[in-house]
């Protein structure tokens, strides 16, 4: 598999192609820099790759800003996130290795590329059932659903092609709705009343001819 790696710290950077050089599975192809971010559609169009690995940025700003142009350039593409490495503490190397097992995992279990905004409507249509259980509408259920992924507002809206003020208006009616004065709960009493909170079945669409 033709990868290409997108790591913000140089030293990090050098670490992990390395690794990713010696593993049989992943060939990597080309490694840039968060600076080269505006030329992430030339390298994967240029060097063919098939997945994007990225290192998550270590400010808020910076990590949306790398999700953006991802989301922009690759979204039919596999994308392995890495946790912000400057955020791991103990013995470094370790972690490191672990980090590097844990995306050769998911590479290797195949990662379903992320649906368009435009799919994802579609694929909840099958969820009206435990949106009703629940006592709420199918997007207030959609939102539950990815709250519970670990997505914040921001990227929903991005995600729901909704503003983020109708994500937050959405998110305090369910909460109400359930019960729960956060996330955390709302997503408990969910499912404690039977709710899966599935992610949906979206193929991704097939590139033009």
């Amino acid at each position: 598999m033709r990868a290409l790696l997108i790591v913000e710290n140089p030293t990090r950077q050098t670490a992990l192609a390395d690794w990713l050089r010696r593993h049989r599975d992943v060939e990597l192809v080309s490694c840039i820099g968060f600076s080269e971010l505006e030329t992430l559609c030339s390298q994967l169009a240029e060097h063919g790759a098939q997945l994007l690995i990225m290192a998550k940025a270590s400010s808020y700003e910076l990590a949306m800003a790398q999700l953006e142009k991802a989301w922009h350039c690759a979204s039919e593409l596999p994308i392995v996130l890495l946790p912000c490495l400057e955020q791991i503490d103990g013995n470094a190397a370790d972690h490191r290795q672990a980090a590097f097992e844990h995306a050769v995992r998911v590479i290797s279990a195949g990662i379903r590329p992320m649906p368009q905004p435009s799919a994802l409507g579609d694929a909840f249509a099958g969820a009206e059932e435990e949106a009703r259980k629940l006592d709420l509408t199918l997007r207030q259920y959609q939102i539950l659903v990815l709250l519970s992924m670990g997505h914040q507002q921001k990227v929903i809206s991005r995600m729901l092609d909704i503003s983020l003020a109708t994500v937050k208006s959405h998110s305090g009616q369910l909460y109400q709705r359930l019960g729960a004065r956060n996330k955390a709960e709302a997503i408990y009493a969910a499912r404690q009343r039977g709710a899966q909170l599935a992610w949906p079945d979206v193929q991704a669409p097939d590139k033009p001819a």
